[in-house]
């Protein structure tokens, strides 16, 4: 390859890099700010009321799927949290899928009882993707919320989710992922994280 080449494949890849980390996430702030711009002007020429009552009040069935293996760190933590998560009881369900654990995993599952937990020990391990899957053919509910077992939520967090599907256009809602380290402060890589969103 001649010089000329190499340049030009260098600044293609430095040019590439950059768009990558730099321009493509400025490019879609600015995406996002038109059209939250846009909105906003189409709420105060409308006059709208952005959020209504029928909104706030939706509470349509949800189901919890969990896939763990070897979880024993986390597991009681995780169904604790569960248990406090301000939900009309009759409208949601846990469905916990423990992945063939051969750690007492599935002991300190037992400890935290619910009415609305639902816990289903495989006995081959198949793999978190096969277990979510398995787990939603068993879910009755109209919303499906998959959470990790290390993942604690905010209380009001299926409210805030399930409040966005009475749009019926609205087909998949992401909360937003906070690390934090043991001692309860932001880890190293919430930095990143942050940048990542």
């Amino acid at each position: 390859m001649n010089s000329r080449a190499a340049a030009a494949v260098f600044w293609v890849l430095l040019f590439a890099m950059i768009y990558t980390y730099v321009l493509y996430p400025v490019l879609l702030f600015l995406l996002a700010s038109l059209r939250q711009t846009g909105r906003d002007l189409n709420f105060l020429l409308g006059r709208r009321v952005r959020r209504s009552a029928d909104r706030e009040s939706f509470t349509p069935s949800v189901a919890m799927l969990v896939a763990a293996h070897n979880e024993a760190a986390v597991i009681e933590a995780k169904l604790r949290n569960t248990t406090v998560l301000d939900y009309p009881a009759g409208q949601f369900q846990l469905l916990l899928g423990l992945d063939a654990s051969t750690d007492t995993t599935r002991d300190l599952a037992g400890r935290v009882s619910h009415p609305s937990f639902s816990i289903f020990p495989f006995t081959e391990r198949r793999g978190k993707l096969a277990v979510l899957a398995d787990l939603a053919q068993r879910a009755t509910a109209d919303i499906l919320v998959f959470s990790d077992a290390n993942t604690l939520l905010d209380p009001a967090a299926l409210r805030k989710l399930a409040r966005h599907f009475s749009d019926p256009g609205v087909g998949a809602v992401c909360g937003e992922l906070r690390l934090m380290s043991a001692d309860g402060k932001p880890a190293m890589e919430a930095q990143y994280w942050r940048y990542e969103v």
